[in-house]
């Protein structure tokens, strides 16, 4: 019954499902920076897929199912890709309940692979799936591919996301903090660049801002949105270090939440985080305007970088303000970006 859902499309390789869907949550933009040489920088960003069940029936990815990214350059040529041969590297298993969506998390990291930059791609249990080689400063497009069952009744089927455009570019050159794209320009800031801990007997907490500057130079006024931004940390070995996340409560943006910026004008948005020792071990720790709460554990002395992904909502999607549904769309820039990364060092007294 369910393969009455599924319509093969005119090039004979692709089915289209006109009930089931597989998308990609970002917005239509995506930007990276690339790493300067020796940096010991890597660029991740977290990728939400979506698999849409608009049907009456639970549907059940078959765990021998693969999803593969597929990156097309400006010349139109596809660029060719390193595929680990092992399923259980590419291999998800999903059950979608009827009308209804789950959505997971696909890593993406850019880096400098024997100078010259390189994406990367991972499973859910962080395991490297793919990577392309060779790729240049400018933009592609990205989609991804699932090629599976939905279970044993069920022929083979291909759905595809739509494309994204995926931007590399390069660091502002007169300042590695910041980058630009069609005009804006987003700066990665550190309220202190050294802190000084005291001891853990102390009690006392130390008090920290990490913030983002937008400059806007282009000739329109565009509205930016900064719910739920939180830092990203790394050590000066390019380890990423994990964030854990705790919500006991949920906030929904409001109007003011959408920050105007006029042409040739800036603003500045900051989070505020505090270092303390919890059990012994340095912690730190801030809350995100969703309610909910951010930490990074058991910290040492030395040096750290620090920055953000930027992501404003989607033009398709709709954004609950207050208690209503609302499709903000006037004057909003749409994209996903990763700022730069500023160090900043801790010592002990």
């Amino acid at each position: 019954m369910r393969n009455n859902l599924l319509n093969k499309s005119n090039d004979g390789n692709d089915y289209e499902a006109d009930c089931i869907q597989i998308e990609i949550q970002q917005p239509n933009l995506i930007v990276l920076p690339i790493p300067l040489k020796n940096s010991h920088v890597n660029r991740s960003v977290d990728l939400g897929i979506s698999f849409n069940n608009n049907t009456g029936n639970h549907l059940q990815f078959c765990k021998y199912g693969t999803l593969i990214p597929e990156i097309i350059a400006l010349n139109g040529e596809e660029c060719e890709g390193k595929h680990y041969e092992t399923r259980e590297i590419l291999s998800y298993s999903l059950l979608v309940m009827p009308r209804s969506s789950i959505v997971f998390s696909q890593r993406a990291r850019l880096s400098l692979y024997k100078n010259k930059l390189r994406l990367e791609f991972f499973n859910k249990s962080n395991r490297l799936a793919c990577y392309f080689n060779d790729l240049q400063l400018g933009t592609y497009q990205l989609r991804f591919k699932y090629h599976g069952k939905f279970d044993e009744q069920t022929e083979m089927v291909m759905l595809t996301t739509q494309f994204v455009n995926l931007c590399f570019v390069e660091l502002a050159k007169s300042n590695h903090h910041a980058v630009e794209v069609d005009g804006i320009r987003f700066e990665t800031l550190v309220s202190r660049q050294k802190l000084t801990i005291l001891p853990d007997q102390s009690n006392i907490s130390t008090p920290i801002q990490f913030g983002i500057r937008v400059i806007n130079l282009s000739p329109n006024p565009y509205r930016f949105f900064f719910f739920g931004l939180m830092p990203e940390l790394q050590d000066l070995d390019g380890n990423i270090l994990w964030r854990y996340y705790g919500r006991n409560v949920t906030k929904l943006p409001q109007e003011s939440d959408f920050l105007l910026v006029q042409s040739g004008e800036s603003l500045t948005f900051f989070v505020d985080g505090e270092f303390s020792w919890n059990h012994h071990k340095l912690q730190l720790a801030g809350y995100e305007s969703c309610g909910g709460c951010w930490i990074f554990s058991d910290l040492k002395p030395g040096g750290y970088k620090v920055c953000f992904t930027y992501e404003s909502p989607s033009e398709r999607r709709s954004i609950l303000i207050k208690k209503y549904s609302q499709t903000v769309t006037d004057g909003l820039w749409s994209g996903m970006i990763s700022t730069p990364f500023v160090k900043f060092s801790l010592v002990y007294s």
